[in-house]
């Protein structure tokens, strides 16, 4: 494998990682990978309604319950279009074997 030469910034060597350009305290950026996380709970997600149904805006929504703003506006958008909080069956390919072939 071969190594690439290391990169002088401010007196401080740095191997060329591709980590990305310095910040101000001189140590490289890491790119952050970001995780999914879980499902919102129904509360949450009836909670989120209720306060829109209130007045609030989306940013006051995101704030006041600490979720991100898209995720508020896809819950509000999927309320407003199927009238339901509940999670709704995902799409995907069907399974080669039926329920019951399965338990034999």
């Amino acid at each position: 494998m071969k190594y690439r030469e290391p990169v002088k910034v401010a007196n401080l060597e740095f191997p060329s990682t591709g980590l990305g350009k310095l910040t101000k305290d001189k140590s490289p950026k890491r790119k952050v990978c970001i995780m999914k996380t879980k499902e919102l709970t129904k509360q949450v997600r009836d909670k989120v309604v209720e306060k829109y149904e209130a007045g609030l805006g989306y940013k006051k929504i995101s704030r006041a319950l600490n979720i991100s703003l898209s995720t508020i506006k896809s819950i509000i958008r999927k309320w407003k279009e199927y009238g339901t909080t509940a999670n709704l069956p995902r799409g995907g390919r069907p399974p080669k074997l039926k329920s019951r072939t399965r338990r034999k």
